[in-house]
């Protein structure tokens, strides 16, 4: 049985950036993330990765969430809810931050996540989210963001912007 890990490793059009000495392997996953998808018919075999570029500020570090939905994601017709992809690009883009340590330990707030739907995603298989820091200025963080489906199509895409907290002694 394959995994989402070792099918997108296969992929031809995603195997050079999965095989990227530098990844790492992020096993966390924020609560409500976990809290919402938790039901067996909703995801499998989640998986976070991340590779830190050589730029000081983190640009152009990358993120990946390999994953396998099911039917326990889909809002009508079989098809993956926008919802739930709106909270994956959330999850993948934050996540991201905290594990690039981008917030230098104070922690982050989303101010904006704006989504463009592409292409229906089926709630059935194997999908790939993919992210990469674009800018940092001061406080605050943005990042790029896209979902392609099994056969590598791009369903989904975001753009993020997140505030690093202020410390509370300053």
């Amino acid at each position: 049985m394959s995994t989402p890990l070792s099918y997108f490793q296969s992929a031809s059009w995603c195997a050079a950036w999965l095989s990227h000495p530098d990844l790492r392997i992020d096993t966390s996953a924020s609560n409500p993330f976990r809290e919402t998808t938790k039901h067996d018919d909703a995801w499998k075999d989640r998986t976070f990765l991340y590779r830190a570029s050589q730029d000081p500020q983190g640009v152009k570090s990358e993120g990946y969430i390999v994953m396998q939905i099911g039917a326990g994601v889909s809002g009508k017709d079989g098809v993956a809810h926008g919802g739930f992809l709106a909270t994956l690009m959330d999850e993948l883009t934050g996540g991201l931050v905290a594990a690039l340590g981008l917030d230098r330990g104070l922690g982050i707030r989303t101010a904006s996540l704006n989504t463009t739907y592409h292409k229906l995603l089926l709630a059935q298989g194997f999908i790939m989210a993919r992210a990469e820091i674009v800018k940092v200025e001061r406080r605050k963080v943005f990042v790029k963001a896209e979902i392609r489906d099994a056969a590598g199509d791009v369903c989904t895409t975001s753009e993020a912007l997140f505030i690093i907290n202020r410390s509370s002694l300053s």
